[in-house]
């Protein structure tokens, strides 16, 4: 089974930095990259006034990155407590929801 760490990096008006990481299995980082083509446009909320807006697929694209890790390297996170940190886990979330073709924008707010 391949695994894969998805680094999430993005930043809200230039006043506080976000990120964080999480470690996909295969199945999670297929349903991620064929959602990731149809979620924007979408708001990610990450506090109670604060939003970044994903206008573009290019967008939110550039909020992330993707490796493959090993067996062990998942492990040594396990370990650490650091299979899922920051905004990684959320950001995953809002993805595979807004990107669903089955979700309804309209019925959401």
């Amino acid at each position: 089974m391949k695994l894969y760490l998805l680094k999430f990096d993005d930043n809200w008006a230039d006043e506080m930095d976000l990120d964080g990481h999480m470690v996909l299995t295969e199945e999670q980082h297929e349903k991620f990259q064929e959602r990731v083509k149809r979620a924007a446009p979408f708001t990610f909320y990450v506090g109670t006034n604060e939003e970044i807006e994903y206008d573009e697929t290019d967008e939110l694209e550039g909020a992330y990155e993707i490796e493959e890790i090993t067996e062990e390297d998942r492990k040594v996170l396990q370990k650490l407590s650091l299979t899922s940190t920051g905004f990684a886990a959320q950001f995953f979330d809002n993805v595979c929801r807004y990107g669903d073709e089955n979700y309804d924008r309209e019925s959401d707010w």
